[in-house]
């Protein structure tokens, strides 16, 4: 059976502005046996919260998987699903907070899957310093579709490209806001990449986008193997005045920090980490593939006001990997962030020999006192072994205590 879209979906729904703090579908009823695929964006820049909440429920109390990602301090784009065995009446609602902008809510009923397994690849991806909302991606079966949703803190005018199909676009010119969800035009075929979203952007400005691969009755994907949490044990260089206590930023110690306080006007400070040990902890043998990196940044500021921005980004010794990713700016000792790194910011197995991560930190024109504080960046790397072999990395604090075992083959 082919996958579609069933006629009981309802209408998408959107709003212009910060009245309400969720918006709601219309009543519908889905078919049995159907996943639920919702799509969700919200714009918040300038409504002075960092991470604003964003969420999905339903009347029936449904369960939702989620895959979402925040561009901080401006954006969020959201993809949501839920299997229903047994069709009723319901209703579909985004939570956010009242300060919000623009929101949108695009709820599309899949038949044609099966009950369980019925999401393959995902990617997720935000940028403040790239142009671009249309992304490759690559889907692990033939026959399937992907949906999208994405975020654009803009008023410039966007469209679909030629391999998407639009569902909903939420154009809100007074809060400065595009918001959009869609799907691939056509079914998929297994392992060619695809350029999924909208063009028309010019401008490297927040944006982010979600895509996640519905896949069909029968078709089966293997998610990625994860390693252990891999920290840094050394500190490679550091830029700027002043930093202190910068071996605080190594290994996986927590509340333990190294700082950098500066008093220049646009002032930058950076930190280059090393020592992740991250090809033996992919068993030291090359994999089939690298699929992405999650990246996990604990860090905050004394001042937000007076920091411009902090980004992390991956190295393969001093050469970088990719473009620079966007922390949200917290004041809160206790934040840990962590995104998921896909495409071009995923290193090599060649660059993988010696991984390390940069955080940047830079100040506004000011010339008051801020002080940065970084207690460590971790790294969780997604790759599918070498056929016929198995690593089963175990739970760790320290690189240096990975153990690996390897699946004998016969």
């Amino acid at each position: 059976m082919a996958l579609a879209v069933d006629a009981s979906s309802p209408v998408g729904v959107t709003q212009v502005g910060d009245t309400t703090t969720t918006i709601v579908t219309a009543s519908f009823t889905p078919p049995n046996n159907s996943v639920l695929v919702a799509m969700g964006g919200i714009i918040y820049s300038g409504s002075g919260v960092a991470s604003p909440p964003f969420g999905i429920t339903d009347s029936v109390g449904g369960s939702w998987a989620e895959y979402k990602i925040q561009c901080p301090n401006a954006t969020y784009a959201g993809v949501w699903t839920s299997y229903i065995s047994s069709g009723a009446p319901m209703t579909v609602t985004l939570t956010t907070d009242a300060s919000q902008k623009g929101k949108l809510l695009s709820v599309k009923v899949i038949t044609g899957t099966s009950a369980s397994g019925y999401t393959g690849i995902t990617k997720l991806y935000q940028s403040a310093t790239v142009v671009g909302l249309a992304q490759s991606f690559t889907p692990s079966n033939t026959g399937s579709l992907v949906l999208l949703a994405s975020s654009y803190d803009t008023t410039g005018t966007i469209n679909e490209n030629a391999a998407t199909l639009e569902y909903i676009q939420n154009v809100d010119a007074t809060d400065g806001a595009r918001i959009q969800s869609g799907q691939s035009l056509t079914t998929t075929t297994a392992s060619t990449p695809v350029t999924l979203g909208w063009t028309g952007d010019t401008a490297a400005i927040q944006k982010a986008w979600v895509g996640v691969e519905i896949l069909n009755a029968g078709a089966t994907y293997t998610p990625p193997t994860p390693t252990s949490a891999l920290y840094p044990t050394t500190v490679a260089t550091t830029s700027g005045t002043t930093w202190a206590t910068t071996t605080n930023a190594t290994g996986s110690t927590v509340s333990n920090y190294a700082t950098f306080t500066n008093v220049t006007s646009g002032g930058v400070g950076t930190i280059r980490l090393s020592g992740y040990g991250a090809q033996a902890a992919m068993g030291g043998i090359q994999p089939t593939s690298i699929n992405s990196v999650d990246v996990t940044v604990k860090c905050f500021v004394g001042t937000v006001g007076r920091t411009a921005s902090i980004t992390v980004q991956l190295f393969s010794g001093a050469t970088a990997v990719g473009s620079p990713t966007a922390l949200a700016i917290e004041t809160t000792p206790g934040t840990a962030q962590t995104f998921n790194l896909t495409g071009a910011n995923v290193p090599t197995w060649a660059q993988m020999s010696d991984l390390q991560a940069t955080v940047s930190f830079t100040r506004t024109a000011v010339t008051t006192a801020n002080v940065f504080s970084l207690d460590y960046v971790g790294v969780v790397i997604n790759y599918v072994p070498p056929a016929g072999l198995g690593v089963l990395p175990q739970p760790v604090t320290n690189i240096n205590q990975v153990t690996l075992h390897r699946a004998a083959t016969f």
